[in-house]
C-alpha cells in the first residue's frame, strides 16, 4: 500500500508576464516502493477539523516537509521517477523569521499557521 506526506514544492509561475518562483507545501503520494509517483497540482492549506491540537499536528507536517528536499514541480510532472535530492529550508530560518514576526502574537497556533502558510505559498 503506497503512502503519502507533504513535501515542499518549487514552482515557476507567471505573474503579470513576469516568471517567478514560489514554494509551497504539496501533498506527494508514493507507491509502495517508496517512489515518487504524484504531487498535488497546487499547494495544500493549514487548517484543522480537530481543533487547535489537530492544527498544531498539521503545522508539525508542515515543518517536517521543511526539512525535506525540495521538490522541483516541472520536474515532478516531467519524470515522476525523479532523483529525490534537493534543496530543504533550514527549519532554524523558519523559526526565526516566525520569531522575528512583530504583527502577531507568535502563542497564537492559528497565526503561527498563517505565517508559515504564507511564506511557503510566497517564498
Amino acid at each position: 500500500m503506497g503512502h503519502w506526506n507533504h513535501r515542499v514544492v518549487k514552482k515557476t509561475v507567471n505573474i503579470a508576464g513576469e516568471d517567478k518562483i514560489i514554494y509551497g507545501v504539496h501533498e506527494a503520494y508514493y507507491t509502495d516502493e517508496g517512489n515518487l509517483e504524484n504531487i498535488t497540482e497546487d499547494p495544500v492549506s493549514v487548517y484543522s477539523e480537530e481543533g487547535l491540537e489537530g492544527l498544531a499536528e498539521v503545522m508539525k507536517w508542515f515543518v517536517k516537509a521543511l526539512e525535506a528536499p525540495v521538490l522541483n514541480y516541472e520536474d515532478v510532472k516531467g519524470d515522476i521517477d525523479m532523483d529525490m535530492e534537493g534543496e530543504a529550508i533550514p527549519l532554524e530560518e523558519v523559526i526565526k523569521e516566525i520569531k522575528d514576526c512583530k504583527e502577531v502574537n507568535t502563542n497564537d497556533p492559528l497565526a503561527i499557521a498563517n505565517i508559515i502558510n504564507d511564506k511557503l505559498e510566497w517564498v
